[in-house]
C-alpha cells in the first residue's frame, strides 16, 4: 500500500503517508483448511445451490476449435494493470492474456465466461464483466472435447472464457 501511494502525485502536491494500524484484538487469522473448506462450499452452492434453492446444474461437451480460453500472464507488471485504481495505464508491448487450448491440466478449474467476444482485443476482454462461471469435468484430448459444468441448462454463449489462477483446483463436484 505504501508503495502504491509513494507513486502517486496530487494537485496541491501535499505528500501522502501511509500509517500502518496494528491488528484489532478481535480479527481471527483463518487457517488454510477452514478456508479451502470454505471456498469449495461456495463453488458447490454456485453450482448446485442450497436448501432453500437448489439447482440443477447441466453438463455440456464442448470442441476445442468452438472456445476461446484465455490465461494471464505471471508477470507482475501485467498483472499489476488489471488492478483498480486510476493511474493512467502504462504502454506495454507485453500481451495481457494468451489464447490457450484445452489439455489435461483443465479439469477441476473454474472457467470465467465473460462479456467479451471470443477473438476481442486482450484490453476488451481484460475490461469486460463475468457473465458466469464454469466447472470443468474433464478433457478428452483424441476427441478435442471437454466437459464443462454450468449452472443453468441452455447453449453458451461465443463469449470469451478466462481460466484464472485460482489458489487450488475446485475439487470434484461431481464425483
Amino acid at each position: 500500500m505504501a508503495r502504491r501511494f509513494a507513486r502517486r502525485s496530487n494537485s496541491v502536491e501535499d505528500t501522502m503517508t501511509v500509517i500502518k494500524v496494528e491488528k484489532s484484538g478481535g480479527c481471527v487469522d483463518r487457517d488454510t483448511s477452514y478456508l479451502t473448506q470454505y471456498r469449495q462450499a461456495q463453488i458447490r452452492e454456485y453450482f448446485f445451490g442450497d436448501l432453500k434453492n437448489p439447482l440443477s446444474p447441466h453438463t455440456q461437451q464442448l470442441d476445442f476449435g468452438n472456445v476461446a480460453i484465455y490465461k494471464a500472464f505471471e508477470d507482475s507488471m501485467i498483472l499489476e494493470s488489471l488492478l483498480p485504481g486510476g493511474e493512467p495505464e502504462r504502454a506495454s508491448e507485453q500481451p495481457i492474456f494468451e489464447k490457450v487450448q484445452p489439455s489435461l491440466l483443465l479439469p477441476h478449474c473454474i472457467l470465467a465466461v465473460i462479456q467479451a467476444d471470443m477473438n476481442d482485443t486482450q484490453e476488451n476482454i481484460r475490461d469486460a464483466s463475468v457473465i458466469g462461471f464454469l466447472y470443468v469435468t474433464e478433457v478428452d484430448a483424441t476427441k478435442k472435447k471437454f466437459k464443462v459444468l454450468a449452472p443453468l441448462s441452455g447453449r453458451l454463449p461465443n463469449k470469451a472464457m478466462i481460466w484464472g489462477a485460482w489458489p487450488a483446483t475446485a475439487g470434484d463436484l461431481v464425483g
